[in-house]
This record gives C-alpha cells, structure tokens and sequence, in this order.
C-alpha cells in the first residue's frame, strides 16, 4: 500500500522538497546542519511540543531539572531537523559504497559481528528513532548485508515513491507494514534480514514491559519471528558523531542469540522486554538524538483502565527478568497511567 494523497498540492509538496534536496546535496553541510538545528529547535519551542518533549523526558530522567530537560528537548528536536531535512536528503549522495569509511566510524562494532550476520539462517536488526536510523540501512546495504526493512508508507504518494527508490538504489529492501505477515515470514525462511524500528506505541492490544520504569505497549511481532524462525536479534544505532558534518558512529546495544530466551519462563514477555531494555541502551548512548515527542507511554495495559490492581501474574513475569531487581519492580508498580508533566509544567493534554 502506497501513500494515498496525490493531487496538486501533493504534487507541489514534492517538489519542494526535491529542490531542497537538490540544494541540500550541493550547499555546505555545516551551513545546512546549523540551519536545520536552528529551525528544529524553533519548532521544539512550541508549547504543545515543549510539554510532550518535556514530560517523556522527565520520565526517563526524574533526576534532572526542568531546565536541563527543556535544553534536551530543544536539543532532540534540532536532531530531527536535521535528520529529515539534511541527512535523509543527502545521505545517498554524500556516503558513497567507495568511500563510506570517511563518514561512518565502526570502531565500537564487536569483533565477530559481520560474520555473525553472514552465516547462513535469518537474523532481525533492531534500531529505534534515536540516531540516524536511515544510515544504519545504507550502511549495511554497502558492506553487501543488505536488510528489508518494514515502514510505514509516507502519506503524499509522490514522495513516498521517490524516498523508497532513494533507499532501495543503496540496496535496501522496503516491505510496507500493512498486511506484511506473510512476507516476513517468508524472507525468514529464505535467511534474509529484517530490519524494524521497534520503539513505537503498539496499542491497547500489545505487549506492556518495561520502557524507562513504566510500562509500555510493545509490539509482539518481533519476538514471534525471532522464536519461530530462530533468528539473532541485534539492536544497533547510528549516532551523530558531529553538527557540523555528515559523519556518524555505529554502536551496538546488544545482541539476542536464541540461546538466550530458550529458557526463560515466558520467551515472549522476554523477547519484548529485552528488545525494550536494548532501545534503553541506545537512547542513553545520546539522549539528544532520540524523537522524545513520540506518545511511547500513551496506551495504557486493561487493568489500569479499569482501575484494578497490579496483576501477580504480571508482577511474577517482571521478576523472573534477569537484569530486573525488587526496586525496579516496585518503581514500574507504582508508575500507573501516562507520565505525568514535571513540577512547573502544565500537564499534557
């Protein structure tokens, strides 16, 4: 399913973004990364983005003051503008299969990774919306292992058409989310990888573990394959390295062997729950560069809609979690509902 709005004004919205493209890719890249920063920060001020930027924050970092959480905030928002306005346009352009060494470091990769990920059999690659998330795809693409990644289809047709040929001309594969089931399973069974951006609110039907001391809805897919197709999952971020050139740093957060959940009590639960505590990993690695706008703690599990107790059974599923003590447990029972806005801030609508 392809974007859906066509039209004049899609059309109009196209080109515009083409010929920022096209001025993107041969103006100065400190000129254009400090003028994205500027407008990103900008829009990071409005008072509605300010709030929600501001509350997730205080969620992830109660420690910190609300001044100090506001200049993140401002920060994370200059990160996104120049995410969509800089990298995103030039990337293919200026990170080249011959040269891609001068732009991206790999010196934090582990030894023994690429050839993991070469061995016959499927593997899942995990990032989130922390980083540059499209140079991990095209990086991979030019070292020969090439992922399909699943994604949402842009809603302006036209542009939607363009950026899925941008991608798939450095070798990565698109696979549109809606009705991709059967597909994924089948590129598993062939050993193909997989790539997901996995930090998203999966709804009042997903899976609620632990994300920053407070339950999240998680998406049960990414476990489901992973189990059934015994497949790897490695959870890796393509940082920023600097504001002034299009040079990046791959990190790994972890990696999941199957070996790994083959005794947990409930596999599933623990999948999701580690695939959370790796997107943790990354985002700490820069809080600045996360999308801390996005609504990751909106829905809410059935028994806290209904205002009921805290479930044993749930209680029992957090603390067979390895890496989980009683402390954790206890912040995560008592972190009912949404984050709620840090003293001196209205609350959120």
């Amino acid at each position: 399913m392809a974007g859906t709005a066509r039209g004049p004004i899609a059309f109009a919205q196209y080109a515009a973004l083409r010929a920022a493209a096209l001025a993107v890719r041969a103006g100065d890249e400190a000129t254009a990364l400090g003028l994205a920063g500027d407008i990103g920060r900008l829009i990071g001020q409005v008072p509605r983005n300010q709030r929600r930027t501001v509350t997730h924050l205080a969620q992830a970092f109660p420690e910190r003051s609300l001044a100090d959480l506001e200049a993140l905030g401002r920060d994370s928002f200059a990160h996104l503008a120049r995410l969509v306005a800089v990298d995103t346009l030039s990337m293919t352009h200026r990170i080249r299969p011959e040269a891609w060494e001068e732009r991206i470091n790999t010196e934090d990769v582990p030894e023994g990774l690429d050839a993991r990920l070469r061995e016959d059999g499927p593997s899942i690659l995990i990032t989130g919306h922390c980083g540059v998330w499209e140079v991990l795809s095209h990086w991979l693409a030019m070292i020969d292992l090439p992922v399909h990644a699943l994604a949402r289809p842009i809603d302006n047709q036209y542009i939607d058409r363009w950026l899925r040929r941008e991608r798939e001309a450095s070798g990565t594969q698109i696979i549109v989310k809606w009705g991709s089931g059967d597909r994924m399973q089948e590129l598993l069974q062939e050993g193909a990888r997989l790539g997901f951006v996995a930090d998203q609110n999966a709804g009042g039907k997903g899976m609620f573990v632990p994300f920053f001391g407070r339950l999240a809805s998680t998406y049960k897919s990414i476990g489901f394959l992973a189990r059934r197709f015994n497949a790897p999952v490695v959870a890796g971020i393509a940082l920023r390295d600097s504001d002034t050139q299009l040079k990046y740093r791959i990190r790994i957060s972890d990696v999941i062997e199957p070996s790994d959940w083959s005794e947990a009590p409930d596999p599933d639960f623990y999948l999701a729950a580690r695939i959370q505590r790796a997107l943790e990993k990354m985002i700490l690695m820069a809080p600045d560069q996360h999308m801390w706008v996005h609504q990751r703690w909106k829905s809410r599990p059935r028994f806290e809609r209904e205002d009921r107790p805290f479930p044993e059974r749930l209680l029992n599923k957090l603390r067979e979690l390895p890496w989980m003590d009683e402390d954790g447990v206890q912040k995560i029972v008592a972190a009912r509902g949404a984050p709620p806005a840090p003293a001196g801030m209205a609350r959120l609508d």
